[in-house]
């Protein structure tokens, strides 16, 4: 008899927690929709979640991910839990770094505000954009490949990289190879 597949966890990442969410929601009686929204919002923001963004910044130095930080942040009804308080400060040090940046230089030009926002102005390779876009697109597509085969348990892998390449494209309106996404599940998962 085949051993039957035990679900796997998302490695936890900004999306793996909205992909518990999604699952933990998934199996609850119908919900409405402001119902299911609070719900949804109290799953994914949680400290591990603003840890994770943290960490990105950290290992990155890209400032989105501060941004995302503030933006899951501002979600949260006042008072904050204490952890909320502490990114929150977090996040002001950066808000005050930028201002200072700004408003501190008498020399600046309107070209000098991605340097004080924290953006690293390179000549070739991908912005920091583009590597913040392909780091989440990654993580998406890894959380989407582990919820399809918790979902479809007969499934196997090449199902899975070739229905996400086919959703991805469908949702996104952009292409993305089945050895793409082989190649980032197998370094994430």
């Amino acid at each position: 008899m085949p051993k039957k597949r035990k679900n796997k966890k998302v490695p936890y990442t900004h999306y793996a927690a909205w992909v518990a969410a999604y699952e933990v929601l998934e199996e609850k009686e119908e919900l409405d929709k402001e119902s299911w929204a609070e719900k949804w919002w109290s799953l994914i923001l949680n400290k591990r979640t603003l840890d994770q963004y943290r960490q990105s910044f950290d290992e990155t130095n890209n400032p989105l991910y501060i941004w995302e930080a503030y933006r899951l942040c501002r979600h949260f009804d006042k008072p904050w839990p204490d952890y909320v308080v502490e990114y929150m400060n977090w996040i002001m040090e950066y808000l005050d770094g930028v201002a200072n940046g700004l408003l501190s230089n008498k020399g600046n030009k309107p070209s000098d505000c991605a340097l004080h926002l924290g953006f690293e102005l390179k000549d070739g390779g991908p912005s920091q954009f583009r590597q913040y876009e392909t780091a989440r697109n990654m993580e998406y597509i890894v959380g989407q490949v582990i919820h399809f085969l918790n979902m479809n348990k007969k499934a196997s892998l090449e199902e899975a990289y070739y229905e996400i390449s086919k959703d991805f494209k469908e949702i996104h309106k952009e292409p993305i190879s089945e050895a793409a996404i082989k190649d980032w599940y197998l370094k994430r998962k």
